[in-house]
């Protein structure tokens, strides 16, 4: 077996991260290959509050939230560390409308979120674009 030249170590079919490092971009936290754009679909039944699942954040320091809803409602972002094995709510809560917008919360390295989505009516829904970064 010959010497492999440094580019073949770094090619994609060689070289795969395992871990996010310091990031300078967001990069999206719902799949492990952290590149493609995916969100959290959340539908309301009768006003009652519904629970995301957790989501490792790889201890970054800022979360990104891109959301949009069909109708008026609320996230509560919902911080999880190893240490304490405790869900908290994160913040206030965040008001969403038929408005995309995008909202940066600094989550101090937190290790999992997840998000808690009140006052849905019936079938309306609220789409959540959630990513984290360190710069």
């Amino acid at each position: 077996m010959g010497i492999k030249k440094q580019t073949e170590f770094h090619s994609a079919t060689n070289f795969r991260n395992n871990s996010w490092g310091r990031t300078r971009c967001p990069k999206n936290i719902i799949n492990f290959n952290h590149s493609s754009p995916s969100s959290v679909l959340l539908t309301g039944t009768n006003g009652d509050p519904i629970t995301s699942e957790a989501y490792l954040t790889q201890n970054q320091r800022f979360l990104h939230i891109s959301h949009i809803g069909s109708g008026a409602s609320s996230i509560q972002v919902q911080a999880y560390t190893f240490a304490t094995d405790q869900w908290t709510n994160f913040g206030s809560s965040i008001t969403v409308g038929t408005s995309r917008i995008h909202e940066i919360v600094q989550i101090y390295g937190v290790d999992k979120v997840r998000f808690v989505v009140s006052a849905l009516a019936n079938a309306e829904t609220c789409t959540i674009f959630p990513a984290a970064s360190t710069f």
